[in-house]
């Protein structure tokens, strides 16, 4: 049997994940003062990017595509999986921010606008959650075998709250 190709790399979604998340900090430094759905594209980036961090990790330690596409958008499924797999993502603050993520489906009501009311996770809270899975999938990427650069820092203090 002939083996099927994968574009799908760990190096490949470890820089796309970390393409997303500046562009995340980027939009949500801009934010101060600004409410409604300014949010959503920052939060649409960060999900993105905490989907893809979790995918990293699980390529990297021999999961295939097809072991973990049914999973699909599920983030406390993913991140289920990527702790069986040894990533270590277990701060009680990240997973309630998974959660949040979750029980809304908000990581599609991101992308598509939806009318109602809803609880979101807020961006500040996205940053520092992003942020985590983003450095334990490199260090998991890293012991495969895989040179991938570390993650930039988390949003400033002034950026994360936006004061002003």
């Amino acid at each position: 049997m002939a083996e099927s190709f994968s574009s799908t790399t760990p190096i490949g979604f470890t820089n796309t994940a970390e393409a997303c998340r500046v562009g995340a900090q980027v939009l949500a430094r801009e934010l101060k003062g600004v409410g409604g759905w300014a949010g959503d594209p920052a939060r649409y980036l960060y999900d993105h990017c905490i989907e893809l961090s979790m995918k990293a990790a699980l390529i990297s330690t021999g999961r295939n595509e097809a072991h973990w596409r049914w999973l699909c958008h599920g983030f406390i499924n993913l991140a289920k999986e990527c702790n069986a797999a040894g990533l270590g993502l277990k701060k009680r603050d990240d997973l309630n921010v998974l959660a949040r993520v979750d029980a809304q489906k908000n990581d599609i009501k991101a992308r598509f606008h939806d009318v109602g009311a809803l609880t979101v996770a807020t961006v500040q809270c996205l940053d520092c959650t992003a942020r985590e899975p983003a450095v334990l999938a490199v260090q998991t990427v890293r012991r495969s075998g895989v040179p991938v650069r570390a993650p930039r820092p988390a949003l400033t203090f002034e950026d994360r709250f936006q004061i002003g």
